[in-house]
């Protein structure tokens, strides 16, 4: 369901596979109709290394985060009810729905009535986490 995208992040075919399961677990939960979309967060260390961090399952009214999905089935989920009242974006060599690079970085900072959100993104999948802030986040911005 996901092919491009994971195709984009360079995702191994078993981290590939532990996402498409969760997703399939999750929206037994929650109905897919409200959770179109995925977020797989990454970061790079100093070593050139690439790490994955949370996975966000998300829709324009809803967002759920796997934390430590490669290794932990824990789930959370929450609707947007209530406003963003913070938001805080860090942008190194990309600038939002551009297209980006292999040096871009983007880090999404955002809190609604004591939930928040802390999102890393590298290279390529700086461009999801652009359609997470502008589908997800702007429109449910408190000002």
């Amino acid at each position: 369901m996901f092919e491009e995208y994971f195709e984009q992040l360079g995702l191994s075919r078993v981290v590939c596979e532990r996402v498409e399961s969760l997703y399939a677990s999750y929206i037994r939960a929650v109905d897919a109709a409200r959770v179109p979309s995925i977020f797989v967060e990454n970061t790079i260390e100093a070593d050139g290394t690439r790490v994955w961090g949370s996975l966000w399952i998300y829709g324009p009214d809803y967002a759920g985060e796997v934390k430590n999905f490669q290794t932990e089935t824990r789930f959370d989920g929450f609707n947007f009810k209530h406003p963003i009242t913070r938001w805080e974006c860090t942008l190194e060599n990309y600038e939002i729905g551009d297209a980006a690079t292999t040096n871009s970085r983007f880090l999404l900072y955002w809190n609604a009535e004591g939930i928040s959100g802390k999102m890393p993104a590298t290279g390529m999948n700086c461009e999801q986490l652009s359609h997470f802030f502008t589908s997800v986040i702007v429109p449910h911005d408190a000002a």
